[in-house]
């Protein structure tokens, strides 16, 4: 269970203000008995707020770890409130199972940590011990963390509950409760687990309660009249988000209230914050539970609305404005189990999310307890990725992307495939984001709710090799590695001809190809490019390529399969002994060694200006070809995928090296190419 053991009589006669952030444990949240008599428009701090008894803080009421070393276990604990910083010295105190001495500082075990068993040991910002204060040695007076450290003999392994209590009584604790073992005769120090309480966030809440529609065992409601004084009931709101205080709801038009006198109760979260209440953050389980009191009765011993062991729905709604500030939109009611883990309340779950559990017992209808959280039940609305703009961009990242759709919560997570992304700003139904670097290709684009909900946009982004790499032989700086389309890992079994990486690249003007490898003089580097992959036409058996009356035509028409569905060369370019042709220079004799060819008459290659570029002592070759050879109608609308295979063959192309780019698992007669490398063009 999430919680320690109920009291029906927590600080009678004074508020008992329960600070419960995000689902808490402690005194029962749904059963929280922390009111007096006055409650009608409570201002707050109400003038009969009746804190704990701070007289002295010193050894008696803060816990001083001054005790013998050696003479039993030093257990500490504190409190962060540096986030808010609404608390001060002596304002909290250490609760659990167990009761505490003020003389020897010294805790024992105990069944019941009511506020009323007390003392317990409260927490301090005052330094250090040796300074005067009641804190451990080494911590730091007025940074607003509270510590305490507190002696226990240990007879037998024993474990502990705990919590924290404000003030006012009121359980601050937020989760399940705090648990921490005590080894039989130990004199360890024991730092366990503290508090971090979570900054006030700027979402608002709103709750409403219509009484025409009411669950039928309470029919007989009938609200007080507060211009007659007249019978009936006062109604009351408790949450975890208003501390747990009972604030009385009017049906006046004030406050939130949208219509005076329509029989809707409405409670506001901005208009009801106690002193050390704020606004909602992301993610934060708010339970509420309505009560109704007569006039004369205290809202503590008031009629809650529940049915049997859970919180009533009927007539119930609430909003927050995590989306857009200001703005109020539908929020799930969701059930989920009170502090002591017997009762349902009613709960919202800003932004979306599923409650939280220890066992299936604790979740509504006993579905899955799965990493603390219910797998059932209505968790908030789901994301929906509807738009994408732009849909592309460069490899190297830093494109500015905005997602459309609906149901993103503020602490949405966005993911690139597996890599997750982190937005700039999660506004409404939209999303903004920068792309980081990545391979050419697409990409999936998944959302992930803080309660595990996704929507996934497949394919959803593509980067694109766009860049413009100087062409002089040295395939180096010029090509970021994001550029890299296929490697070789497989070691040459042909002495002096090497290939290791393939590249690609485009610009406004030009299509770049770089090859980091090399070949000897009798051989050749030849490359086979498909412009439209996917659409069949073009070469796919090499062997079918005849011309021979030039050095590179001839290695070009090799034995090489392509064996990859929807491939078919249109084009191709090569050198043969690390030979170079620059585009527009006369065509022979470099033409005959080194160039770019059409593939589309079979036995007599088309020449193609175009550039392939090597150097002496360089580690590759590189080419360009204008994309208006490539694309003689423009690059399609919906754009296009080249797709290009590298090899080493002989001088006349019916011998071919072991390696390829991409690299090949080996077949049979080692001809055939089974993975081609595809780059999108936009």
């Amino acid at each position: 269970m999430f919680d320690h053991r109920h009291s029906s009589s927590i600080a009678r006669g004074a508020f008992a203000l329960f600070l419960c952030f995000s689902g808490c444990s402690g005194p029962d949240q749904g059963e929280a008995d922390a009111g007096n008599g006055d409650a009608e428009q409570q201002e707050f701090p109400p003038t009969d707020l009746v804190p704990m008894e701070i007289t002295d803080p010193g050894a008696d009421q803060g816990a001083k770890p001054d005790v013998p070393a050696g003479s039993g276990a030093m257990i500490l604990f504190k409190v962060d409130d540096s986030l808010n910083q609404t608390y001060q010295d002596g304002q909290m105190a250490w609760t659990g199972s167990f009761k505490w001495s003020a003389e020897g500082n010294i805790i024992e075990p105990a069944t019941s940590w009511l506020p009323t068993d007390g003392p317990y040991p409260r927490l301090y910002d005052d330094g250090p011990l040796s300074g005067g204060g009641h804190e451990p040695e080494g911590a730091v007076a007025g940074d607003h963390v509270f510590e305490t450290g507190v002696l226990y003999v240990a007879a037998k392994d024993t474990t502990f509950e705990y919590g924290v209590l404000n003030e006012f009584d009121g359980w601050i604790w937020i989760g399940p409760n705090g648990l921490f073992n005590v080894p039989a005769g130990s004199t360890d120090t024991i730092a366990v687990p503290g508090l971090v309480i979570p900054a006030f966030g700027d979402v608002d809440f709103k709750t409403t309660l219509d009484i025409a529609a009411l669950h039928p065992d309470f029919d007989s409601i009938i609200p007080y009249d507060e211009l007659t004084a007249q019978g009936g009931y006062k109604i009351y709101l408790k949450s975890s988000a208003n501390s747990w205080t009972p604030v009385q709801l009017l049906d006046d038009g004030n406050k939130g209230d949208q219509t005076a006198g329509d029989g809707v109760f409405t409670y506001v979260q901005s208009a009801n914050l106690g002193p050390h209440d704020g606004k909602l953050y992301p993610g934060q389980h708010a339970q509420f539970v309505f009560v109704f009191a007569k006039a004369e009765v205290e809202p503590a011993d008031g009629l809650e609305y529940k049915v049997g062991s859970q919180a009533a729905t009927e007539g119930v709604a609430a909003w927050t404005d995590h989306e857009s500030q200001g703005t109020f939109h539908d929020e799930p009611v969701v059930m989920e189990r009170d502090s002591r883990g017997k009762i349902f309340n009613t709960t919202v779950i800003v932004g979306g999310g599923k409650p939280w559990c220890n066992v299936a017992e604790d979740c509504f209808e006993e579905v899955e307890c799965s990493d603390g959280q219910c797998g059932g039940g209505s968790t908030g609305p789901d994301p929906v990725i509807s738009s994408l703009a732009p849909s592309f961009g460069p490899t190297l990242g830093g494109t500015a992307v905005l997602v459309g759709g609906s149901g993103f919560n503020e602490s949405i997570r966005l993911y690139l495939d597996d890599t997750e992304v982190t937005p700039l700003a999660v506004e409404g139904d939209t999303i903004t984001f920068n792309t980081p670097k990545h391979g050419p290709g697409g990409v999936h684009v998944k959302v992930e709710n803080p309660g595990g909900q996704t929507d996934v946009l497949e394919g959803g982004f593509t980067y694109v090799p766009q860049a413009s790499p100087v062409l002089d032989g040295d395939v180096g700086d010029d090509w970021d590695a994001t550029l890299a389309v296929a490697t070789n890992g497989a070691p040459t079994l042909w002495d002096g001809n090497e290939l290791k990486t393939l590249f690609v690249a485009y610009d406004a003007t030009h299509l770049y190809l770089g090859v980091v490898g090399t070949c000897g003089t009798d051989n050749a580097i030849v490359a086979y490019v498909d412009r439209d992959f996917g659409a069949s036409s073009g070469q796919a058996d090499m062997s079918l390529l005849t011309d021979d009356e030039g050095a590179l035509d001839a290695a070009l028409s090799s034995l090489t399969t392509v064996a990859v569905a929807g491939f078919g060369a249109d084009l191709a370019f090569g050198t043969r002994g690390m030979n170079a042709f620059v585009e527009g220079s006369v065509l022979w004799p470099a033409g005959d060694l080194a160039g770019w060819r059409a593939l589309d008459n079979p036995v007599e290659f088309p020449w193609i200006q175009g550039s392939v570029v090597t150097q002496s002592g360089g580690n590759g070759v590189e080419a360009a070809i204008p994309l208006s050879t490539l694309f003689d109608a423009g690059i399609p609308p919906q754009g296009a995928a080249v797709a290009v295979t590298v090899r080493i063959v002989n001088a006349d192309g019916q011998q071919t090296s072991n390696q390829s780019l991409p690299e090949q698992t080996p077949t049979g007669n080692g001809w055939n190419v089974s993975q081609v490398a595809q780059v999108p063009i936009r």
